[in-house]
């Protein structure tokens, strides 16, 4: 059960959220002028490719 919810989590990540939010960090990246903006897409981006990289380990591990 927990492996069919790890899967389903980075199917999420890669098929939804990681499609479009390389290009809305691009634009928000762009278009911020205090940079506020840019910390808050830092470190968001960040999480989302750290949470895809240890859902993917779990996964490894669990069908080793």
């Amino acid at each position: 059960e927990v492996l069919k919810l790890l899967k389903r989590e980075r199917h999420f990540l890669e098929e939804h959220l990681l499609s479009w939010v390389g290009d809305f960090f691009k634009n928000v990246r762009e278009c911020d002028r205090t940079g506020y903006y840019r910390g808050w897409v830092d470190v968001t981006e960040g999480w989302l490719l750290l949470d895809l990289e240890q859902i993917s380990k779990m996964i490894d591990i669990s069908e080793f």
